[in-house]
């Protein structure tokens, strides 16, 4: 598993047991691989492959 990866997941879970609210950059930034997949016609969630 990727360092970052794990790092983003612990920050995640670490906001969501302190009750803490996303940020709007954060509520931005949650719609970027979607926003890429759409851009590159892709539908996997790995964006590596995408093409």
């Amino acid at each position: 598993m990727n360092p970052f990866y794990q790092l983003l997941m612990g920050y995640s879970m670490s906001r969501g047991e302190l009750g803490l609210q996303l940020t709007q950059q954060e509520k931005q930034f949650a719609q970027f691989q979607k926003w890429i997949q759409g851009k590159k016609s892709c539908s996997s969630s790995d964006i590596a492959v995408c093409t």
